[in-house]
């Protein structure tokens, strides 16, 4: 008994390519999913909404690994979401630092800032969209 290989081999082809773009348009689906997630649940103070407006995503990788990369230019999107430790803050341009604690304007060379608890809106984004690619590849 012999076999012809060759139809094997292109069926097989076929369905590789067929899993490739399956799996890339749900991987896109889910790059979108995590935009939307950082919009709507980031729960640190959006004063522009710069911050929310500037996360990307990309699917990256080859033909056998693939994953979506979200990522934030803007400095502070560090900050947000590591968080900071406490720091000391001194005046660089001008001799004092000027701000207003309960309605009074004080100035003060140094201020020692407590640090900021860390946000993780990356993170979490990027959590809620792997289960959503994961539940919609096995659905």
């Amino acid at each position: 008994m012999t076999f012809e290989i060759g139809p094997i081999v292109v069926g097989h082809n076929r369905f590789l390519t067929g899993v490739g773009r399956i799996l890339t348009r749900e991987l896109d689906a889910a790059g979108r999913f995590a935009l939307t997630h950082v919009h709507a649940y980031a729960d640190f103070q959006h004063r522009t909404g710069a911050t929310s407006r500037a996360t990307k995503y990309r699917v990256v990788g080859m033909a056998t690994k693939r994953t979506v990369r979200l990522s934030n230019a803007r400095r502070v999107a560090t900050f947000l979401e590591y968080g900071t430790k406490p720091h000391i803050i001194r005046a660089r341009r001008k001799q004092f630092l000027r701000f207003t604690v309960r309605g009074r304007v004080v100035f003060a060379r140094r201020v020692r800032h407590p640090g900021t608890k860390p946000y993780r809106f990356l993170y979490n984004a990027t959590d809620a969209a792997g289960r959503v690619l994961i539940a919609n590849l096995r659905s």
